[in-house]
């Protein structure tokens, strides 16, 4: 996930704003994918047809009880998940 979302706020935003908000997002929970979250990351992208890492990430999200905060409409409409539609 720190990937992901390395890689957009380097699309996205100014080089100083990208690198404030991983100062943030650094100070967050790590958790390390196991055999147990990448089958469940499995087992969601069947059902929800998504892709490897989003299903991953998702499968982290809810394996935790978080909420997952996203613009991804491939997310659009799942549980736990807060969808935020893409500013223009």
């Amino acid at each position: 996930m720190i990937y992901e979302l390395r890689k957009w706020l380097a699309r996205t935003l100014a080089p100083d704003a990208a690198d404030q908000v991983m100062v943030v997002l650094l100070c967050a929970k790590v958790v390390a994918p196991d055999e147990s979250l990448a089958l469940y990351g499995a087992e969601l992208s069947l059902t929800h047809q998504l892709h490897a890492l989003d299903a991953l990430i998702y499968a982290t999200a809810l394996s935790e009880s978080a909420e997952f905060v996203t613009c991804d409409a491939h997310f659009k409409g799942l549980l736990q998940v807060e969808y935020l539609a893409k500013l223009k």
